[in-house]
């Protein structure tokens, strides 16, 4: 790729002298902003993927408890009134 020529509009002169050495610069300019703002998204990533598995996982655990302990306590009642009903039914 050659840099712009006079009639770009970016108001480089020429592909030599001081309308380059402007152009290149800008290009390196941009160059090293874009690698900042890449290696700013990787690490913003990274630190979302490690905190929010995280709390997931956290929140997982506790909905397993939960669940756990809801099926047990509903079983519980369920066994208990069919015992209570089948005692009435079939008298003492």
């Amino acid at each position: 790729m050659s840099p712009p020529s006079e009639d770009s509009g970016l108001g480089v002169t020429s592909a030599s002298g001081e309308g380059w050495t402007e152009y290149r610069r800008l290009v390196l300019g941009e160059l090293v902003r874009i690698e900042k703002d890449i290696s700013s998204l990787h690490d913003k990533f990274d630190d979302l993927k490690t905190n929010d598995i995280g709390a997931m996982r956290v929140e997982i655990a506790m909905l397993k408890l939960k669940a756990g302990m809801f099926g047990a306590m509903t079983g519980t009642l369920t066994g208990l009134a069919v015992a209570i009903g089948a005692y009435l039914m079939h008298g003492k």
